[in-house]
């Protein structure tokens, strides 16, 4: 899906197309850094607790800007 979005749109300054792990998101991204973090398929089911889920979409919505999609 990443490599068709750089197709169909391209990036620059303002348009870029980044793929992190749900967990990676902590250390790789500041906070305030995209307008929209999706998460694909089942990947949150691969967690071992609830409290991982939580974390993950805790950390993908501090992500966000204001106004950003989750």
């Amino acid at each position: 899906m990443i490599a068709h979005c750089r197709r169909q749109y391209g990036e620059h300054d303002h348009l870029r197309w980044v793929e992190r792990r749900f967990d990676e998101l902590a250390e790789a991204d500041e906070a305030g850094a995209f307008d929209l973090v999706l998460c694909l398929g089942n990947s949150l089911a691969l967690t071992p607790d609830r409290a991982g889920v939580q974390r993950a979409v805790r950390t993908m919505g501090s992500r966000l800007r204001p106004g950003g999609i989750l």
